[in-house]
Parts: C-alpha cells; structure tokens; sequence
C-alpha cells in the first residue's frame, strides 16, 4: 500500500511540473537608456569660514564645517580624515593639484596643515575625485593658494590666545600689482595643554595635571604670481613648516617622555595656460617630509625622512 502511494505522489508531481512549462518565447527589442548627472557632488568651503582664527588647521575646520569624519585626539595633535566609510590613507589630500598623502603609511595628518596657508579650500567625495588624481576611493580635500591681481601693499597681523597656554600669531604680506603678486605668511602656534582630569584608576579619583602634552608649530609660506600673457600663469610657492608635540603619557606610564617632531619642506612650480574650452597646467613639485620620534622609557631615538 505504501509503494502505490509514494508512486501515485510521483505521478502527480510529474503532472504538476507539465503544467508549468512555457511553449511560446516572447522577444523584446533591446533599450538603451542613457543619461547624465547634474551634480558635481563638490563642496566648497567660504572663504569667510577659512578666515575664522578660531579654526587652527585644516582637521579643526573640516570637523566643523564638512560632512566629514575626523578623528582627533586633541588640539595640535593627530587628526585623520574618514570619508564615506573608507580609511584615512583611502582620502587623497592634494595642493595646488600636488598629492600630499604620506609615502611612508598612505594617510595625512590634518593637524600639520594651518589654515592660515590656504586661500581655497573644497572636497570632492567618492569616484569624483578620480579627476584630482588616482587613490582617493574615498573622495579628495583639495587645498590651492590664489592670487589676487591688483596694486596693493597689504599687511596682515592676528593675535590669538586661550586658555591652557594656547597662543597662535599669523602674519601676511601682501605685495603685487596686475602682473606680479608675492604673498608672505608666517604663523606661530603653541600651548601646554596642562589642563586638570579625575584620575579614575586610585582610590578616590583624585584630579590630576596633564604632563608632557605641550606643543609649538612654526612655518612660513611664500607664494610668487606671474601673469606672462593674459591666458598664461606663472607660479612658485614654497611652504616650510615644523612641528614639535610632546605625546602625553598612559595613565599605567605616568612619567614616560615622548616627543614627535614633524619637519616638511614644500616647494611646487606651475605653468597655466586657458584656452576657450581648456585649461594647460604644467607642474614640478619636490616634497620633503622627516619625521622623528623619541621615546625615552623605551630607549627609542628614530627619524624616517622621504623625498
């Protein structure tokens, strides 16, 4: 009874399966759709926010001012870029169309560049950026130096000081008429960070002093113009910066000294000329960046340099 049984199901399910066959094949003609974004998906940062002394450096204004995630681990120290999900070495950092990204670990510290050097600041996210350059799955922060032609005789000077130390002193002149500009910063930057936390590992929580977290940044920037033609540019810029940070201590490594200093040397030459529907640019740039770390609990001395 059982062997008529499991043959009468298979003959059924055969029929079932019959019946769901298709006979007939309809063709449709192939589509081709087509169409174009309006959005370049770039943002621009106003050049009243980059004048802000409040913002010291470009991870500070990007924190603020983007839709951008930076992590930061205080004033004056490491700040990195995270766009859209990717990584920090994932986001190119151009100047002046010159990729800044470390050679050494792929990513950028934001912290090393003030934004008292940068006349233009704007992000381009995901694929878009591929027209700054290749790597920047993540997007790209571009930062440029503009002239201005006109007659001037321009001096610029800020004074800036806050608690726990913190003092910034920039300095701009301006030089130029309509076929040569020289522009001059010079910034000054420091603070000793010896603010009071709860130390919540003894008994009590008693406040303690943070040791060992100064810093001081010193730079100059020069940038020349020349307007050969009045569809040719001619520019030099060269960008000295150093930075000295003293890495505070653990909390379980009270009294272990650590220092990070950061030496750059910038210099880039460019050559534009504008045609009606295009644009010509010609570019040599020599990047110099050394970095030295020193730790004494370890018996750590080391520099890394890269040219």
């Amino acid at each position: 009874m059982r062997v008529l049984g499991t043959i009468f199901l298979f003959v059924m399910a055969t029929n079932l399966l019959g019946q769901n066959k298709i006979t007939d094949t309809v063709r449709i003609k192939p589509v081709l759709i087509s169409g174009y974004s309006t959005s370049s998906n770039q943002e621009f940062i106003d050049s009243a926010i980059l004048s802000n002394p409040q913002h010291l450096n470009l991870g500070d204004l990007l924190a603020k001012k983007s839709h951008l995630f930076i992590k930061s681990y205080g004033i004056g120290s490491l700040a990195t870029v995270s766009l859209r999900g990717s990584g920090s070495a994932h986001t190119q950092l151009n100047w002046n169309g010159i990729s800044l990204n470390s050679s050494m670990n792929g990513s950028s510290d934001l912290a090393l560049f003030p934004l008292f050097f940068m006349d233009e600041v704007t992000v381009n996210y995901g694929l878009n950026s591929s027209a700054d350059g290749t790597g920047g799955i993540g997007g790209a922060v571009n930062i440029s130096t503009l002239p201005e032609f006109k007659r001037q005789l321009e001096l610029y000077t800020s004074l800036q000081a806050g608690s726990f130390g913190q003092q910034q002193i920039n300095a701009k002149v301006k030089v130029g008429d309509e076929k040569f500009q020289s522009i001059t910063k010079i910034i000054h930057n420091q603070a000793d960070n010896n603010f009071q936390y709860k130390d919540l590992t003894t008994e009590g929580f008693p406040n303690r002093t943070v040791k060992n977290a100064s810093f001081l940044q010193k730079g100059i920037m020069q940038n020349f113009f020349f307007k050969l033609r009045k569809n040719q540019l001619l520019e030099a810029n060269l960008w000295l910066f150093d930075s000295e940070r003293n890495l505070p201590p653990l909390l379980t490594l009270r009294g272990n000294t650590e220092l990070q200093e950061d030496l750059a040397v910038k210099s880039l030459i460019k050559y534009s000329k504008y045609f009606e529907n295009s644009t010509l640019k010609l570019t040599s740039a020599y990047i110099d960046d050394q970095l030295i770390y020193e730790n004494e609990r370890a018996g750590i001395a080391n520099s890394s340099q890269t040219k």
